[in-house]
């Protein structure tokens, strides 16, 4: 029975950053799950800079010291020139977070459940296959409870030919005027494949992933 030291389930920007930060160049063994491991995503992924991502900061691709949240009646500016909003090409990342002398060994599969199993978690495929590791983290986005918006974005960076975009202010959410444009505003948000978020009053307590906007001028 093959015992691996850390199992990742998903290999999305948080699982990626597990196999990079949590196991740095230690020779362990990793087994990670997804089933769409080897898809070739080209989307970007937003954050605030935080201290442990500073080390990563020549990865990142743009930054904006100015974040915007509005309605038509209202226009929330917030400023931080300590922990700017990043984007970072998830492409990027992957790569970056692949290259380790950690031995990977990627599974395309789903996983069903996974339990403590004496001193070792049994992990359960849906094919029913079982793994064994010693620790298990799990980026995958949990399930929202009751009167929480989950929110997913999908990652884009949108061109223009006009001036419509401040390249200095990220707009991070706008809500609509009536019930009909915040509903299209929630089925963009569930039609998205990145981050989630957790929002507990989504008029006060609002985060996601940033879609970086490229000005072309003519």
């Amino acid at each position: 029975m093959k015992i691996y030291n850390s199992a990742i389930i998903g290999l999305g920007a948080s699982g990626l950053a597990a196999v990079k930060i949590l196991h740095k160049e230690s020779n362990q063994d990793i087994i990670v799950f997804d089933k769409n491991h080897d898809q070739q995503r080209d989307n970007y992924f937003g954050f605030w800079l935080s201290d442990w991502m500073k080390p990563f900061s020549p990865l990142i691709e743009k930054t904006w010291n100015h974040w915007q949240i509005s309605c038509p009646d209202q226009k929330i500016i917030h400023s931080d020139n300590v922990h700017p909003y990043c984007v970072i090409k998830f492409k990027t990342w992957k790569k970056f977070c692949l290259t380790t002398k950690n031995n990977i060994k990627m599974v395309k599969k789903n996983i069903l459940s996974y339990s403590r199993d004496d001193s070792l978690i049994k992990i359960l495929a849906t094919d029913g296959t079982e793994y064994f590791a010693e620790k298990v983290f799990d980026s995958r986005s949990p399930e929202a409870p009751p009167q929480v918006l989950l929110q997913n974005f999908l990652g884009l960076k949108v061109t223009t030919r006009g001036n419509d975009f401040d390249p200095d202010k990220a707009v991070l959410m706008h809500f609509g005027k009536d019930q009909d444009q915040q509903d299209e505003a929630v089925i963009v948000i569930r039609n998205g494949m990145v981050k989630h978020t957790q929002v507990a009053d989504p008029e006060i307590n609002l985060s996601a992933t940033m879609i970086e906007l490229e000005q072309i001028a003519k």
